[in-house]
């Protein structure tokens, strides 16, 4: 999961405030336990006072922030971007100071007109240096959090992208699943009232209404095993009808994995395949079993069949295919699809698929 790395400008003015605000009270602290320890009265108030510039920080820092979101620093531009901040670098530092020097002359004049200052001019050039690294290091923060949120964006309109490719490409590998059910269902209609099974027929034709209607029903990509199996007896029904006495079917379905989560008409093809290419040659009846459960953390189906079982040129085709390839798109590896010879006859389709709940 991508954490989205978000700073709104109420969360920046407590950032930003909290931590000068630290830092001159610990300046003014320091300074008091340092004097104290060495035998002398601190006067907390006019230390108190004589820190206070560095409060002046919290509103440079914001104009800070403005230029550097204003003057942003690239490969490209680093030379020409970097003498722009150097520019305003001297512009903040000199504000910096003509404030520093109005407090100390506010200090020693006003405020504790009994207090000597210290020089100015020495104290100036000799802290120079921190205005510059001051500003540096704030736009160095800025540029850095700036470019840690712009790559997360980035990254996370990719894997926008990917989840709506997979989406369409799902969609596609269904539509082509939908049109190969319902020419095999039309083709049994068209059978039946070619035989003048006309009752048969339409009880089929009914149960495809109330398939197609449960389709329209289930957009989603992810469905829960309820739904898939849902649709799947509504599939079956119209198989059921359609060969009379001669198909047996059977549930199993675990009651853990009831809402575990598979990709819509998942199933449909691989039962379909037990249908058409392993009891329908049969003269005799078949059976045919639909299992749902949980083993080792992870949901897993089972489809099996006693008809001929597969032959060793077998290939898979659209539905088989469709399936895997929405699996590989879901899933990428982290799935199984295989598909055996019952012993003594028959088929055994077992799908194991990542334990997914609806949130």
């Amino acid at each position: 999961m991508i954490s989205n790395l978000q700073i709104g400008k109420k969360q920046t003015w407590l950032i930003v405030s909290g931590f000068w605000l630290v830092f001159y009270i610990s300046r003014v602290l320091q300074d008091v336990a340092g004097i104290s320890l060495q035998g002398y009265h601190a006067d907390f108030n006019y230390i108190a006072v004589n820190y206070s510039g560095w409060l002046f920080w919290i509103p440079l820092t914001f104009l800070i922030l403005r230029i550097s979101g204003r003057f942003p620093i690239h490969k490209e531009n680093f030379r020409r971007q970097f003498l722009i901040h150097f520019g305003f670098c001297l512009l903040i530092a000199a504000i910096h100071y003509a404030f520093e020097a109005l407090m100390m002359f506010a200090t020693t004049h006003f405020f504790f007109p009994g207090h000597k200052g210290e020089a100015y001019l020495p104290y100036m050039l000799y802290s120079l240096h921190l205005p510059i690294l001051i500003y540096f290091l704030i736009v160095a923060i800025h540029q850095g959090v700036h470019s840690i949120m712009n790559f997360q964006k980035e990254t996370l309109k990719t894997v926008e992208l990917e989840s709506k490719l997979v989406e369409a490409q799902n969609s596609a590998l269904k539509m082509q699943i939908q049109p190969h059910f319902l020419f095999n269902t039309h083709h049994s209609i068209v059978s039946l009232v070619a035989k003048g099974e006309n009752e048969i027929a339409i009880k089929m034709l009914n149960g495809l209404s109330e398939l197609l209607r449960k389709t329209l029903e289930l957009p989603k990509n992810l469905v829960s095993v309820d739904e898939e199996i849902t649709f799947i007896k509504l599939y079956l029904d119209i198989q059921a009808i359609r060969f009379k006495n001669r198909l047996q079917i059977g549930y199993s379905i675990d009651s853990e994995s009831r809402r575990a989560r598979v990709p819509a008409f998942i199933l449909q093809p691989i039962i379909e395949n037990a249908i058409v290419h392993g009891i329908e040659p049969f003269s005799d009846s078949g059976k045919l079993s639909v299992q749902s459960s949980i083993v080792d953390k992870r949901l897993r189906l089972v489809i099996t069949d006693d008809g001929t079982g597969v032959k060793s040129s077998f290939k898979e085709g659209i539905g088989l295919s469709n399936v895997r390839s929405r699996l590989i798109n879901q899933f990428e590896k982290d799935f199984m699809l295989l598909l055996e010879k019952r012993e003594p006859k028959g088929t055994i389709v077992i799908l194991s698929l990542p334990l997914i709940f609806e949130p």
